[in-house]
């Protein structure tokens, strides 16, 4: 093989966005109600929590690390939020407008969300909020200890919007 030539499994496809998620999304929501009939509700939920939130802290964290995210104001975290929001993937994900932009908070409001849209389809809306939507307030905090997500509404729950309000605390 030369350096000219793709390896098969790095070969591009077309796929859509939606059809992507919804073929990933239909095996873990499967298996999440797997556990739920096999554990019990409360069980599986605890585990599925527990289990979420640790690969969000690894994802998080390779995720700041890779990039050389680096935040010691707040600003600096409103500008990795921005180019997030803003950026290639997320504008195929999400539809989003900041808000509110202050010195110590800002707010994006998500009027569409993929995975809302795709785990409502699949009957799986409380597994979303569960293992995505909590995930948020843990991804929060590892960016910087002083950011606090408070958030009041989400797609994931029927609302009729996500806002994503982060305040730093002094």
């Amino acid at each position: 093989m030369t350096d000219s030539e793709t390896h098969k499994f790095d070969a591009k496809f077309e796929l859509t966005y939606s059809q992507y998620i919804k073929d990933t999304m239909e095996g873990e929501v499967a298996l999440q109600k797997e556990l739920e009939t096999t554990l019990g509700k409360e069980k599986a939920h605890k585990l599925l929590r527990d289990w979420t939130k640790k690969r969000t802290v690894r994802s998080m964290e390779r995720f700041i690390k890779n990039k050389g995210i680096q935040i010691e104001t707040f600003e600096d975290f409103k500008k990795v939020q921005d180019e997030m929001w803003n950026g290639p993937h997320v504008k195929h994900t999400h539809t989003s407008q900041t808000t509110d932009d202050k010195p110590d908070r800002v707010t994006y409001r998500v009027t569409e969300c993929i995975w809302a849209k795709t785990m409502q389809e699949l009957g799986a809306a409380e597994l979303g909020q569960l293992t995505m939507c909590d995930n948020d307030f843990v991804s929060a905090s590892i960016y910087h200890p002083k950011i606090e997500l408070v958030r009041t509404k989400t797609l994931m729950n029927g609302d009729d919007c996500c806002d994503f309000t982060y305040v730093w605390k002094e």
